[in-house]
């Protein structure tokens, strides 16, 4: 089976940080993706309402959750059938 496409809108402000809307991920990889960024900074963006994370983060988690990645990134370890599976 084939794997759905995580399309998320990715907005620009006035400095040019390029930015994900956490709001407008759909779930359950909302919820993963703010586990992904536990420990990280995330941009300030004037103006917006809820929380944001950089664009350069959510291509990364996107690109360790592709099921071709083979490079066992933490933020998949113990996730049930992720590659750091201990249970």
């Amino acid at each position: 089976m084939a794997a759905k496409i995580i399309s998320v809108k990715v907005h620009c402000n006035v400095t040019g940080t390029r930015y994900v809307r956490l709001s407008k991920i759909p779930e359950p990889h909302r919820t993963a993706f703010i586990r992904y960024l536990r420990g990280a900074a995330v941009p300030v963006v004037e103006g917006e309402a809820g929380p944001v994370a950089f664009e350069t983060d959510w291509l990364a988690w996107l690109h360790h959750r592709r099921p071709d990645s083979a490079t066992g990134h933490a933020s998949i370890a113990g996730q049930e059938g992720g590659p750091h599976d201990y249970t």
